[in-house]
């Protein structure tokens, strides 16, 4: 039985829009006793076929949690619904002792009990990609703070340099063009913090996941700075946790969340799923978990995968 005698309690935070079948394959991968899975489903899908997915799971495992955003893709829409499910998970008892941020399009890559052993090794830990953000090596991400989102579709976000655009009212467009010198050339972020980047897909401790929400509630100059950021979720938690002045809780960071994502395809923005061409690349990557996976693109690597269930870790 996954989960053996260990005492580690894991409560998944899962954010998903699609592909109901294949989360409920996840659940059942990453079900033992005592795991609890608080899903995020998108208000812009049905979320009955979501609530079916979860039949095969004990219903005390299953948490839908109570407020719904409608997701757009690089928009704050994601971190909103996550800090709204991070207060849900943290409103439960007993706590867990982590937090796994997931997407449905997420899938383990080693066996629960290679996890749950992992975790045992590292009882203190958050594991937070975090990466200092400057010139001119990371001019991408350095403009990404420095642009303003344009939502365009109801799935999609784009950017345009400190304005804000219409596509669909050009003469307005052309007015804030104009305007666009009466803007401020760049935009620090708050408190003078450094600027970092990672993922939102954060395996955390509740202690971190509370200094987050509560560091929000304290300094909302943040919230409203990232709002205009796009892909806010690849720099809030990064930039919040490695700036902070408790000693204890920065040093506690580890810089990887063990998700594999192709290099050559970028996992957050429109990636390729993976195939059954990726098998030895996923197997070689000493990964605890990878993405992206879409069972109508390629089942057969989850079949692979969940018969598989080992990987030869590279952490320490």
């Amino acid at each position: 039985m996954i989960g053996g005698d260990s005492t580690i309690r894991i409560a998944y935070l899962l954010t998903v829009h699609k592909n109901p079948v294949q989360v409920g394959r996840l659940l059942k991968r990453l079900y033992y006793p005592g795991v609890h899975f608080f899903i995020h489903v998108s208000a812009s899908v049905p979320l009955a076929a979501f609530q079916e997915c979860t039949q095969g799971v004990p219903s005390e495992a299953i948490h839908f949690t109570r407020m719904r955003m409608r997701i757009r893709q690089g928009d704050f829409s994601l971190v909103t619904a996550t800090l709204n499910g991070l207060v849900d998970v943290l409103s439960t008892m007993p706590e867990p002792d982590f937090i796994f941020l997931l997407s449905g399009e997420d899938y383990p890559l080693t066996s629960g009990e290679v996890l749950l052993s992992f975790l045992e090794k590292h009882p203190d830990r958050n594991f937070v990609p975090h990466q200092p953000v400057t010139r001119p090596n990371d001019e991408p991400f350095v403009d990404r703070l420095n642009l303003y989102t344009n939502p365009l579709e109801a799935d999609k976000t784009d950017v345009a340099q400190n304005i804000y655009t219409n596509r669909s009212n050009p003469r307005q467009t052309g007015l804030i063009q104009t305007g666009n010198r009466l803007l401020p050339a760049s935009r620090p972020v708050p408190l003078n913090y450094t600027p970092y980047c990672g993922s939102n897909w954060l395996r955390i401790k509740p202690a971190a996941a509370r200094y987050i929400l509560a560091f929000l509630r304290q300094y909302p100059i943040f919230i409203s700075y990232f709002r205009n950021v796009m892909a806010p979720e690849m720099y809030i938690y990064s930039t919040i946790l490695a700036n902070t002045s408790q000693t204890a809780l920065r040093e506690s960071l580890y810089n990887d969340n063990f998700t594999y994502t192709a290099p050559d395809r970028f996992a957050e923005m429109n990636a390729v799923p993976f195939t059954m061409s990726d098998r030895e690349v996923l197997s070689g990557s000493g990964k605890l978990f990878a993405r992206k996976f879409d069972e109508t693109h390629d089942s057969a690597i989850l079949d692979w995968l969940d018969e598989r269930a080992t990987v030869s870790l590279n952490a320490e």
